[in-house]
């Protein structure tokens, strides 16, 4: 679907470059390209990370080397939604 993205508010540093209360904004697709950096939601929480996909296996790398990827495996792929591909940042707003 079309539209104006989203704005998601960025409140940790699990993102390399991005810092607490940077506007991170979200076009809303379900679907993206290996690689690419996603809004991606596990059962309740959200976060923005690289997205890779393969047969079987889900990984969520963070671009801070500081935080381990999370990697999803079988049944545990089918908690994850992507709400969207990041688009661009605003800080000092």
């Amino acid at each position: 679907p079309g539209g104006l993205p989203s704005l998601w508010s960025v409140t940790a540093i699990s993102w390399r470059k991005k810092l607490d209360g940077d506007i991170v904004a979200i076009h809303k697709q379900y679907e993206v390209e290996n690689g690419q950096v996603a809004a991606v939601r596990i059962g309740e929480e959200a976060t923005l990370k690289r997205v890779y996909k393969y047969p079987g296996k889900l990984i969520l790398q963070a671009e801070n080397a500081d935080y381990d990827p999370i990697v999803l495996v079988g049944d545990e792929i089918s908690n994850v939604v992507i709400e969207g591909l990041a688009v661009g940042l605003m800080r000092n707003i």
